[in-house]
């Protein structure tokens, strides 16, 4: 369900085209991506008695879904658009469970830069926009330190 290659007057492909086929392959790595560690972190977090953890990781399968579904429909802007939401929505959640002392804030850094390369061509602006607000987000949830779950720990309570 691609657009048609357009040509420019010599005949070759043009180069913003190009690069938006691109990001729609990187989009779609990454969705497959998403799903295995959704998959495999919920697995980890059950393991090492993290059960909130777990919900909150597997909770990224039914996004990645839509995403799916948007992509499948042609809707290729709108899929890494609520991909790049949910994704950020769910690594908002786990910082804000676990907080700044165990450095989850680091998981918006390949999120941001999957977004500057999936968002190429006419699209461009909107990756900027997008990094521009997760890079906020990040640094408000590591400047204010708020937390909304219990301390971590594998092997009981830090005394």
């Amino acid at each position: 369900m691609h657009t048609e290659k357009p040509d420019n007057a010599t005949g070759e492909l043009d180069r913003s085209y190009l690069l938006e086929e691109l990001g729609r392959r990187l989009h779609v790595t990454l969705m497959w991506l998403v799903a295995v560690y959704s998959i495999i972190f919920f697995f980890i977090n059950l393991a090492i008695g993290q059960q909130e953890q777990a919900i909150v990781t597997i909770a990224a399968l039914p996004g990645v879904s839509v995403t799916w579904l948007l992509y499948s429909y042609g809707y290729y802007y709108y899929s890494r658009v609520w991909n790049a939401f949910q994704i950020s929505a769910l690594i908002t959640l786990v910082v804000l469970y676990s907080g700044p002392d165990m450095f989850a804030n680091a998981f918006f850094v390949p999120i941001i830069l999957g977004i500057l390369i999936t968002f190429q061509g006419k699209e461009r602006k909107t990756g900027y926009v997008l990094s521009a607000l997760l890079l906020i987000v990040m640094v408000v949830l590591q400047v204010f330190a708020w937390k909304i779950g219990p301390p971590p720990y594998i092997n009981g309570p830090m005394s």
